[in-house]
């Protein structure tokens, strides 16, 4: 089954794929062995997006990173995935991760969740958001682990007519689970507090209401952020750059009416943010999937000076591929036995051949300059998804498409590796801790592929 598979994931790969990125990530199993995914995201010709989850490999060296480069090419090379097709990397932040990217001289991009988490972590850990967090976790884990407690407690929401609901216990790898711990608990304070009345538990009582309410206030964006931005099956690279800019620009904005801990946990985090994403050629490529995205190719975020730089660059990638094309075109005609047929006139056109001078056709740098100016010019839905888009102009922009299956096709998180090792934390479970390491992989890759 799984030899099944991987012959039909590779054949996708072979005749549907342009372009194509990956994003990679470790995990430690049950048995504490290290593993190390491996994704692979790209656009198909019916642009359509497609992600396979390629390998679960076990680690038996150091994580060192020329260890990681190597077994990363390997894993490349068995896929028949060639490094001149590959866009981008994206990873979290490990640096012998972004070590062995460098060694291979492939772009990475830090993955925009993991980003964000770095920075929600700072303002979690402010000493009166940390006390805040410290007391949720307790009053939950008190609820969760009394059978007494929970019964009391979904009495009260009946007598009190709330919805009967569980607390959320959060999680430490998903910061975002915090937030809906504390949102849950907002949203049951009534019941909660009358349930800890009446079992005189009133030391758990949280005295933290208004740093939960600030947290919720400040956070309540940027989950919705996080939400969208680790999809699979649409394009997100192209929406960090406007994202970020709502969140520096507007969000993160103090404002008169917001009280101390909000405006502490907006400076901590629209510092750590302004930090991010500013090596060059990473934001060239973030600009550039933004231009080439019909929702955010006026590029209004940004400068006059910085949007002639991005269009510029643009349009010089644009005439590399066009010129590679003509090349291309000439070879296969000077390498063929016979020459190509004279296209005979219509009679039509044989009566003006003396007054109408045909149109000389442009050299391939004329036509992707006319093709960019074009692709800018047209109006395009703000609605519309940007894949429909493509499917629908693609003939008109032959070369600028190609630049559009580079481009939109890397992911703006890493959140598929770990996807997977959340599959694998399933298969590779306290009663199954001895699977060879072959048999996991199998196990994983079905589990993820086969749908």
């Amino acid at each position: 089954m799984c030899e099944r598979e991987k012959e039909k994931v590779s054949s996708a790969l072979l005749s549907d794929m342009q372009s194509f990125a990956i994003t990679t990530d470790g995990w430690t199993s049950r048995s504490n062995c290290s593993y190390v995914s491996l994704t692979v995201h790209y656009i198909n010709k019916d642009w359509e997006m497609c992600c396979h989850l390629l390998e679960t490999a076990k680690i038996m060296t150091d994580h060192t990173a020329p260890n990681l480069a190597a077994g990363l090419k390997d894993a490349l090379e068995r896929w028949k995935l060639p490094l001149g097709k590959l866009s981008a990397a994206v990873t979290d932040n490990v640096r012998n991760t972004c070590l062995a990217l460098e060694n291979l001289d492939v772009e990475r991009i830090g993955c925009f969740a993991h980003t964000i988490q770095l920075g929600v972590q700072k303002a979690m850990d402010l000493p009166e958001m940390s006390k805040a967090i410290g007391r949720a976790k307790r009053l939950v884990s008190h609820f969760n682990h009394s059978c007494k407690s929970s019964y009391v407690l979904h009495s009260k929401q009946r007598d009190l007519k709330h919805d009967e609901q569980y607390l959320i216990q959060s999680v430490p790898t998903r910061w975002n689970s915090t937030y809906y711990m504390i949102e849950r608990i907002l949203k049951q304070q009534q019941p909660l507090f009358a349930a800890l009345i009446e079992i005189h538990k009133s030391d758990l009582m949280p005295s933290e209401i208004t740093a939960m309410e600030a947290f919720i206030s400040v956070m309540k964006l940027i989950v919705r952020i996080t939400e969208v931005i680790c999809g699979e099956k649409w394009v997100t690279l192209s929406g960090v750059r406007p994202l970020m800019y709502k969140l520096t620009v507007k969000h993160l904005v103090e404002t008169p009416s917001d009280s101390r801990l909000m405006k502490q946990m907006k400076r901590v985090l629209l510092t750590d943010l302004q930090s991010r994403y500013t090596d060059l050629s990473v934001r060239e490529i973030l600009y550039q999937a933004c231009l080439l995205d019909p929702r955010f190719k006026s590029l209004s975020f940004l400068s006059e000076e910085t949007k002639q730089s991005v269009m510029l660059a643009i349009e010089e990638e644009a005439i590399v591929i066009a010129n590679l094309a003509a090349t291309k075109e000439e070879r296969n005609e000077s390498g063929s036995e016979e020459p190509a047929p004279k296209k005979k006139k219509s009679k039509f056109m044989s009566l003006l051949e003396d007054v109408w001078e045909p149109e000389v056709r442009a050299n391939p740098e004329e036509r992707a300059k006319k093709e960019v100016k074009k692709y800018l010019c047209i109006d395009s839905d703000p609605e519309q998804k940007p894949l429909l888009w493509w499917k629908q102009y693609s003939s008109q922009f032959p070369v600028l498409s190609k630049l559009a299956w580079k481009y939109l096709c890397i992911p703006a998180t890493s959140v598929s590796s770990e996807r997977a090792f959340s599959a694998a934390g399933h298969v590779i479970n306290s009663k199954r801790s001895c699977l060879l390491p072959e048999h996991a992989n199998m196990l994983v890759f079905l589990a993820q592929n086969l749908k």
